[in-house]
């Protein structure tokens, strides 16, 4: 076993990685001679260290200049334009290349032998290829460059050949900027990426069935079982920009760290032994320019790191996003796109770092203070009389947001061209992307060589048939007398108003920026001579979001999207800079957190039920000296807590079942906590927890005869400590119910199918007649889990036989496991209707029934607020909203308590919620976590008029 495949280390830098191999050499004995520690190839101690560049094996490569046999590079060479080629680089099941050609529009196969024994022309069909996907079944292409992404298919040559066909990727749920390309999963199923692998929507089934409902994009993944979830810094100002968390069903396994900004994180694909292949960009910056180094990290889901490699990043001629794959062995290869030809390598085994230079001849970027900065060969004339001229005065400054809209102002320009606009001159080419799209409307000012205008001259041009856009070409480097657009530099410095400046004449109005992580709204990134773009927010490790006028990816006009660090960083690199003229920042105000809040009720108590509500009052805080327990629970501890007499309740002979809400706080792993009367544990779960959550559950327990519950709990991993809060009892002669909890379905085992519940309904048997009664039940008492579901969503249970309610019991995480307390009416024969959202395991545990003469009155559940749909808007920290309750329909005069639903919505940050009749308590209902909806059930007294009230408790970060 080598070295790496033996240690967990649990922080990764360049660094550590040479630590880590003195360490293991270190471990070196007498019987083990000639060991190196490592199965890196790094050779013995002393030995060269491996050149990725250099080292790398190639396995087979195709030419470059264009035609039907070679791949396309575009705009090198030229000035002012960003040279592109290749989209993406995919092996399918069968050990085949897959290279996809956006200037050549067209998808060529190879085998490893380099012959082409496949080919797939786009021309006219697909323009801005992006990414490529390949299944057994189809091709898919993932298309950026029109006015809204899209996905084109077709059936593979090899297997069943169809009809090119196009679709549309729902956006409802996502933003489209952030689309940045296509995955595919083990079974086959295809997603729509986001922000470089921060997120992932998937759109295709394993069969090509396109999914009918996909919901919102998810940030986890399903290998073999298990969820995997990356977690970095996603913006800044960020605690650190460096690190990043492997979580493995909730747990975090492994700790990443680089000695740059961490970027470009996410999951290459699982092997076929179940291992991971991570990509992880190391971002630096040398000489004023950013480089990155891009790794790759293959994990064991415990979090054993086994091998790190590193890619070819230096002599790239243009930029392959998408050049990462992995073959049908789970080795990883890459493409790597350098002047004579697209070569596919395995890239090489890596234990210590190389250090990080440019190649011979190429020119850093110079801040402006040296006189010698820039580089010629910028365009010499503009077209006469369309230049624009609103350049900032002496002493005036841009703020940030004055930079950002002007350059927005470019992107949303909107119009629709004719071939009068196509008009041609001397020393024009033609902008392909609006010849192809006469007479549809087109988003975003073209591009234009050296063209540097206001957005009305541009417009009044439109207006008047006058002609628009004109590339750079390695034959036509003349500025055109005739066409109106702007340029990459001509678009940056008219969002600055600094004058004109070309790309190599920029440090005369801007100045480099020490790092990555000081890039702002209104930077730019600069390569001298070629491209530069404005940038519009730092996304942390999912690369940078831009503003710039380009003719990559087809677009020829200005667009917004979103760029990796690896594009920002592969050979020379760009410049991070900034406008000299910038106004100051003024830290803004810190924004405001806030939660929206929804109330479902689904059944009330009127007063002579037998109910009577106290508190709500801590009964137990394991956090706080002076406590009946104090101190974390660890896994397999059982405690005894005392409820009678304490928190407003009654003596033990004078309590039956008691209304609590149970809390887990600070878990370091996942687990359950059970409640139930006396010993021995029946087996039950009352809340189920994953690490460093906290979690409430509403729980109706009735003590043993002394007046306590047991709780016991169970982790994974290290303690947890526990809450307790009372908000009622109900008296010994109440008709309620309560049994030993009882397991009366679960979706893992064979009796009851052994399947996940697929996304919809399904009919679950919850009285039988033997643990709950089939006569004289108003309602029955139980808890409902998922577990394990496949996305985000929500599940619902009613009586069997009535109509769906809007409302929901539950929700949930993909991956993760929720519950939930439930009070339902069952139909005759003891059924209950189950509805979820997404396919996901089920359990559900019977905890007791209320009889017909307790007066629990079960009702179709009932909507009475929800502030995303209502005027209150999200509530922020310590605001409260009133929820009328009697008077609503179906509510009656005289009610003494009700039973219901509390969800918090889109919370900015952690908090809690209370729900209570009047006076503001001291406990809490439920607890949530920033960015996650998170419901809970609610048993409350109902106030004097007929009300409670929802309090936000959500302090600023």
């Amino acid at each position: 076993m080598s070295c790496l495949a033996r240690r967990k280390p649990r922080e990764l830098s360049w660094v550590a990685l040479a630590l880590l191999l003195t360490a293991c050499r270190d471990d070196v004995t007498a019987d083990e001679p000639g060991t190196s520690g490592s199965d890196s190839g790094t050779g013995e101690e002393g030995g060269e260290v491996p050149d990725p560049e250099q080292d790398s094996e190639r396995i087979t490569g195709i030419g470059v200049g264009g035609g039907p046999d070679n791949l396309t590079y575009s705009g090198v060479g030229s000035l002012e334009m960003e040279a592109w080629g290749p989209a993406a680089y995919v092996v399918d099941h069968l050990g085949l290349n897959w290279l996809a050609d956006g200037p050549g529009h067209k998808i060529l196969v190879i085998n490893d032998d380099g012959k082409i024994v496949d080919r797939y022309d786009l021309e006219g069909l697909a323009r801005g290829i992006e990414d490529i996907e390949v299944t057994e079944t189809h091709v898919y292409v993932l298309m950026l460059g029109g006015q809204t992404p899209m996905i084109g298919r077709v059936g593979r040559n090899d297997a069943a050949a169809t009809a090119w066909e196009t679709f549309d990727i729902p956006t409802s749920q996502l933003d489209i900027t952030d689309i940045t390309g296509l995955r595919r999963d083990a079974e086959g199923v295809v997603a729509v990426e986001l922000a470089f692998g921060r997120e992932h929507l998937p759109l295709f089934a394993g069969d090509g069935t396109r999914i009918a409902a996909p919901g919102a994009p998810i940030s986890k993944h399903q290998v073999d079982g298990h969820s995997i979830e990356l977690v970095a810094a996603t913006g800044v100002p960020a605690a650190n920009l460096s690190t990043a968390s492997l979580l493995v069903d909730d747990i975090k396994v492994a700790t990443i760290e680089t000695a740059g900004m961490l970027g470009d994180l996410a999951l290459i694909g699982a092997t076929p032994e179940g291992d991971i292949w991570l990509r992880v960009a190391d971002v630096g910056m040398l000489e004023g320019a950013i480089v990155t180094r891009m790794l790759a990290y293959r994990f064991a889901l415990d979090g054993t790191l086994l091998r790190v490699l590193e890619m070819p990043m230096r002599h790239e001629q243009v930029w392959v996003e998408h050049r990462i794959t992995m073959d049908p062995e789970g080795e990883l290869r890459v493409m790597s796109a350098s002047a004579d030809e697209a070569s596919l390598r395995r890239p090489v085994d890596i234990a210590v770092a190389t250090p990080l230079k440019l190649p011979p001849g190429v020119m850093a970027f110079r801040p402006g203070s040296d006189p010698h900065a820039g580089r010629g060969g910028e365009p010499e004339a503009l077209a006469p009389g369309i230049e624009g001229g609103l350049e900032a005065g002496e002493g005036q400054c841009m703020s940030r947001d004055e930079i950002m809209q002007r350059a927005y102002e470019y992107a949303n320009f909107t119009a629709v061209y004719n071939t009068k606009h196509m008009t041609t001159c001397s020393g024009r080419t033609p902008v392909a992307y609006f010849q192809s799209h006469l007479g549809q409307s087109i988003k975003g000012v073209a591009y234009k060589y050296a063209g540097y205008m206001e957005v009305s001259t541009y417009a009044n041009a439109v207006a008047n048939n006058y002609t628009v856009g004109d590339l750079n070409t390695a034959n036509d480097k003349v500025v055109d007398g005739c066409s109106y657009g702007v340029d990459c530099s001509g678009f940056v410095t008219k969002a600055w108003l600094s004058g004109h400046q070309t790309t190599s004449t920029l440090q005369n109005v801007s100045f480099g920026l020490p790092g990555t992580d000081a890039l702002l709204p209104g930077d730019a990134l600069n390569k001298p001579g070629s491209h530069v773009r404005l940038v519009a927010q730092h996304l942390g490790a999912a690369g940078v979001k831009v503003v710039e006028s380009t003719t990559g990816k087809d677009w020829m006009r200005v667009v917004v999207h979103d760029i990796s660090w690896g594009s920002a960083g592969y050979a020379a690199g760009y410049a991070p800079v900034r406008y000299a003229k910038v106004c100051p920042d003024v830290p803004p105000p810190p924004p405001a957190t806030t939660a929206h809040v929804i109330f479902d009720v689904s059944g009330y108590l009127p007063v002579g039920s037998g109910y009577v509500p106290v508190g709500p009052a801590r009964v137990l805080d394991t956090r706080v000296p002076g406590q009946e327990f104090v101190g974390p629970l660890a896994t397999d501890q059982t405690i005894s807590v005392t409820l009678a007499n304490k928190a407003g309740l009654p003596a033990a002979a004078q309590m039956g079942a008691v209304v609590l809400n149970i809390t887990i706080a600070n878990p370091e792993g996942r687990g359950y906590l059970a409640a139930y009367p006396d010993p021995p544990n029946p087996g039950n779960s009352s809340v189920n927890f994953a690490a460093g959550e906290t979690i409430p559950t509403l729980v109706i327990v009735e003590p043993g005869a002394d007046g306590k519950v047991e709780l016991f709990h169970f982790t994974d991993k290290g303690t947890s400590h526990v809450l307790v809060d009372a908000f009622g009892y109900f008296q010994p002669t109440a008709d309620i119910h309560m049994v030993t909890p009882t397991r009366v379905f679960d979706s893992r085992q064979p009796e009851f199918g052994a399947a996940v519940v697929p996304a919809g309904t399904r009919e679950v048997k919850l009285a039988d007649g033997v643990v709950i009664p089939l006569a004289g039940v108003s309602a029955v008492i139980a808890n409902l889990a998922a577990v394990t579901p496949a996305g985000n969503g929500y599940a619902t249970i009613f009586e069997s036989g009535a109509a769906q309610p809007v409302t929901s019991n539950l929700n949930f995480t993909v991956g993760g496991v929720r519950s939930n307390l439930v009070i339902i009416p069952v139909s005759a024969e003891g059924f209950a209707t189950l509805y979820t959202s997404q396919n996901s395991h089920y359990l559900v545990d019977v905890l007791g029934w209320f009889g017909d003469g307790v007066g629990f009155e079960p009702i179709s559940p009932l909507r009475l607020r929800d502030t995303r749909i209502d005027d209150a808007g999200p509530i922020g920290n310590e605001e409260s909203i009133a929820v009328d309750v009697v008077g609503a329909p179906t509510i009656p005069d005289g009610v003494e308590a009700i039973f219901g639903n509390v969800t918090a919505a889109q919370p900015t940050s952690q908090g809690f919620l209370q729900v209570y009749p009047d006076a503001v308590p001291d406990t809490s209902n439920l607890n949530f976590i920033g960015g996650k909806t998170v419901a809970n059930a609610v048993f409350t007294e109902v106030s004097d008029n007929g009300g409670i009230h929802i309090r936000v408790v959500i302090p600023k970060p």
